[in-house]
């Protein structure tokens, strides 16, 4: 079950570290879109999980 969700977990993931590398840099907003978009990842597959149950 979970593995179906495991390309959506590593695109996060890299979302993720992007957000930090902007966090450094200060680019907030950046950073609010890339971990906008990591959430946005994780909930669409988990979404498709409870569709399918």
């Amino acid at each position: 079950r979970y593995s179906s969700c495991a390309e959506s977990y590593d695109e996060a993931v890299g979302d993720i570290e992007n957000a930090q590398k902007d966090l450094t840099l200060g680019d907030f907003n950046a950073v609010n879109i890339v971990t906008s978009g990591a959430m946005t990842e994780i909930d669409d597959c988990q979404d498709k999980q409870h569709q399918t149950m």
